[in-house]
């Protein structure tokens, strides 16, 4: 993580403008309020989070075909543009970075997905990102080496915050059973119905698992077509309230990897979203997730993890109530204010 201290500038208050896009934030609110999990750890936490540390922050939301030349108004008064996740005004967010540096305006180019590893329709996009970028965030260390590697940019760690409020560690599966709860998007299906396969077929308990996520064509039924005396699979429409109830009402937070480039960058956010609501956590191998074998069940088995907890319940609760300390240590909303300070500094001091 990139660092700067200097006297008298480290108390300088910084005006920081996030670049968001329309499409994915509601216009009509002061407030930066987004159903999409991006723009709430990487955008709407850090920013309210580096307002109460004394800076001046807002946002701006860009729409497709904006016109965007020297007097844009997301040039005015800014020290720095912190340019979000933005799939849908890509030619406006590169010509804005280019105006940007012609204005003499630091930016930051923000990436949460690994478009580097492997060839993608949105590869030569976000390769003109990071060119024009005046330093590059990234949301893990897989993520970061896969930018410096495919661009020869360096790329400093930003980790995400936790989001959810914090619950009491709590390990009391009933005898009837187990209630775990997997939340994610439909792309990432394909990764729990797997799992939910292979379960049964290996443990000797009873597992209800509530999937939270949009609904897709298809899905209750095969879900009901998968269910059994075994194994019981819900669904349940996502909402970020909804989130919140659910991880109170589960025993296990099931998290379940898929083994591809794109999903192995992927952050922590699952993890440390349970931990902070005191639950178990069991999940498959994820590099972002290895400093989080202290206090879940990370890389193994998913159903020996499960099995290990049911036969060492103090244990599990020791781990949970660790692993929210942790959490409290290096995912509050400060501790990563924080970090971005630090780079946001670093890239307003040196220029474009």
């Amino acid at each position: 993580m990139l660092l700067f201290v200097s006297c008298g500038y480290s108390s300088r208050v910084m005006r920081i403008r996030w670049i968001v896009s329309g499409t994915n934030v509601e216009r009509s609110s002061p407030d930066l309020l987004s159903d999409l999990a991006s723009y709430r750890y990487r955008a709407a936490i850090p920013l309210q989070a580096l307002r109460e540390r004394g800076h001046t922050c807002d946002w701006y939301a860009l729409s497709p075909g904006e016109a965007i030349d020297d007097a844009h108004p997301a040039l005015r008064d800014a020290d720095a543009l912190v340019v979000a996740k933005n799939h849908t005004e890509p030619h406006e967010v590169i010509a804005l970075l280019e105006r940007a540096h012609e204005r003499a305006v630091a930016t930051v180019v923000d990436v949460c997905d690994d478009y580097f590893s492997r060839p993608h329709d949105l590869t030569p996009y976000y390769r003109a990102l990071v060119e024009r970028a005046g330093t590059v965030t990234a949301s893990s260390l897989r993520l970061a080496a896969a930018i410096e590697d495919a661009t020869d940019r360096e790329a400093h760690l930003v980790r995400d915050p936790y989001e959810g409020p914090a619950g009491t560690p709590r390990w009391s599966p009933a005898a009837s059973g187990v209630r775990a709860l997997w939340f994610g998007t439909p792309l990432n299906l394909p990764a729990l119905l797997e799992a939910a396969m292979t379960l049964p077929q290996r443990r000797d308990f009873r597992l209800e698992i509530v999937a939270l996520t949009r609904r897709c064509e298809g899905l209750e039924a095969a879900f009901a077509k998968m269910s059994g005396p075994d194994l019981r699979l819900t669904f349940q429409e996502w909402t970020l309230g909804g989130n919140w109830a659910a991880l109170d009402a589960c025993d296990l937070v099931l998290i379940p990897v898929k083994s591809d480039e794109f999903s192995a960058a992927k952050g922590p956010n699952r993890v440390v979203e349970a931990l902070r609501a005191g639950r178990y956590a069991v999940t498959g191998a994820l590099a972002a997730y290895d400093e989080f074998k202290p206090f879940a069940a990370v890389g193994g088995d998913l159903a020996a993890g499960i099995a290990w907890g049911l036969d060492n319940r103090a244990a599990v609760l020791e781990r949970i109530a660790a692993g929210q300390a942790y959490v409290a240590a290096h995912h509050s909303p400060q501790s990563v204010a924080a970090e971005w300070e630090a780079v946001l500094r670093e890239v307003s001091r040196r220029g474009p």
